[in-house]
């Protein structure tokens, strides 16, 4: 029944497809976790991961081990905290990896953690709106000198405001996550948490706004 409702709605992913997703993402986070590319990272964000996390992936197969969502959410900081070179380059060699494996017809697509590197975009965003097609969530946009871009979001097995149930605010409401593409859409990585950022004048009143109904200017992105 779980599934067949997860098949029917729009603002997450269908089944197969999030299945596909899950399992992309714990070989991506092994290979992440224990990569030269994370230790070369001085940033806190790696720090933690090769504290914290790495070692629990001594002596076992790639993608084998289910990360709790607290070492999941540690390994996605981490990553995104990567120079975008280096995190490309840790993207290629985890491709040219995964090129050793056969999975069966039908398997997980590792191509897309190449649009991954490229273009995810993680940060601070605002929550504005839910919708039947996912959620819009805004961000100051760095190619528009300040200005705010939206994206209609969706999630991997349930949507982003099922989500956000357990922050009980009225929206507008600031988080840190990313958003990656996949198959022409927008899709939330998996773990959201509360924003510890500073966000423009110009953010808040757009978020504002939004909520009202009046959506100013501001482009919401469906597809990445």
């Amino acid at each position: 029944q779980g599934e067949e409702r997860q098949n029917k709605t729009k603002s997450c992913l269908m089944v197969g497809q999030s299945q596909q997703v899950l399992m992309i993402i714990t070989h991506l986070h092994h290979f992440a976790a224990t990569s030269e590319e994370l230790k070369k990272t001085e940033t806190k964000e790696a720090l933690q991961v090769l504290l914290m996390v790495s070692s629990k992936f001594d002596g076992v197969q790639l993608g084998t081990m289910q990360l709790g969502v607290q070492d999941t959410c540690l390994i996605w900081n981490a990553i995104w905290s990567m120079e975008k070179k280096q995190r490309n380059v840790m993207c290629q060699k985890f491709l040219e990896k995964m090129g050793d494996f056969r999975f069966p017809r039908g398997g997980p697509e590792f191509g897309v953690i190449a649009e991954w590197g490229r273009r995810g975009v993680s940060g601070d965003f605002a929550v504005v709106e839910h919708t039947e097609k996912g959620t819009i969530l805004l961000r100051t946009d760095p190619d528009a000198d300040g200005g705010v871009v939206g994206y209609l979001a969706v999630g991997i097995t349930q949507s982003i405001e099922s989500l956000l149930a357990g922050m009980p605010h009225p929206l507008p409401i600031y988080i840190n996550t990313a958003l990656i593409p996949f198959k022409g859409l927008v899709l939330c990585q998996g773990t959201i948490a509360h924003s510890q950022g500073a966000f423009s004048d110009e953010l808040r009143a757009a978020a504002r706004a939004f909520v009202r109904g009046d959506w100013g200017e501001v482009k919401v992105i469906e597809s990445m």
